[in-house]
């Protein structure tokens, strides 16, 4: 994993307690080696520097 990286998950629609068990086992690890979660929004708004990047918001 590098910063900015994405990690998805899909469950197919089928039984989603595998998926759902399997990603609280991925973010603690993540957790534990100090990575922050964010939202995709936030790694947008901010991108892996976690600087504010106004080309957003001014095209």
């Amino acid at each position: 994993m590098t910063p900015g990286d994405i990690i998805l998950l899909d469950d197919s629609g089928g039984n989603r307690s595998q998926t759902v068990e399997s990603l609280e086992d991925i973010l603690a690890y993540f957790q534990r080696l100090n990575y922050q979660m964010v939202t995709v929004f936030e790694l947008l708004l901010y991108g892996s520097t976690n600087q504010f990047n106004p080309l957003l918001f001014y095209p």
